[in-house]
């Protein structure tokens, strides 16, 4: 009989403790279901393609750009040149998404835009357009990850400078230089969005909605655009 209440006395123990263990673990789970999501660029970033039709189209538009324009324009290097210089403007005006690497390896196609055009291979003008959206991708990512990580430790006791016209300014050199813009661009934001007397869940939550649908924009992203 002593035995016996031993062995129940160690069985209420053993199952009170399984219950504990459970009861931790359904927490745990519990935990990790409610932790953020992370974001990866991999899920919102897929190239588009050039492709025959748009080829076709690019050698005509360059032949009465070339012969019927009522001005002279001349399919050479100085052309080509300023085309290169206009497309990366209307992609990239502030200087916020391509990096100084980027703009480098683009280079190369300066002074061959106008036979591209004149050949139909826009391959080398879809590259750059890849790369640019790649770039959103992680712009757009890094903010929705810094909204859920970032905005509750910003300090807002101190004199900062954000520069909104980035025009002239070079390109960043690194991710990290971008990242530092681009965290000072989200808390000016957040600062904004404080003095209107929004309160932190309603911050993140309208910022978060704000940014994934910059995401989406980018995989609705179609070789027509």
């Amino acid at each position: 009989m002593k035995y016996q209440n031993i062995l129940m006395t160690k069985k209420a123990g053993l199952t009170s403790l399984n219950r504990q263990l459970v009861a931790l673990f359904g927490l745990l789970c519990l935990f990790g279901l409610a932790e953020a999501k992370t974001f990866v660029v991999e899920d919102y970033f897929h190239p588009v393609q050039s492709n025959e039709q748009f080829g076709r189209t690019a050698q005509s538009i360059s032949k009465r750009l070339f012969h019927y324009h009522y001005q002279r324009i001349f399919p050479d290097d100085e052309f080509s040149s300023k085309v290169f210089d206009k497309y990366l403007d209307d992609l990239d005006p502030r200087k916020l998404f391509f990096l100084k690497s980027d703009i480098e390896e683009f280079e190369s196609y300066r002074a061959k835009i106008d036979n591209m055009m004149l050949k139909g291979k826009l391959e080398p003008l879809f590259a750059i357009y890849n790369r640019y959206q790649k770039r959103l991708a992680e712009r757009y990512v890094f903010l929705l990850n810094s909204v859920d990580g970032e905005i509750s430790q910003f300090k807002f006791d101190k004199d900062e400078y954000l520069d909104l016209d980035r025009d002239d300014n070079d390109w960043a050199s690194s991710a990290d230089d971008l990242n530092r813009i681009w965290l000072k661009r989200l808390k000016n934001n957040v600062l904004t969005m404080k003095m209107e007397g929004d309160s932190p869940e309603e911050i993140k939550k309208s910022l978060t909605k704000r940014f994934e649908s910059q995401l989406k924009r980018i995989v609705q992203s179609t070789d027509d655009d």
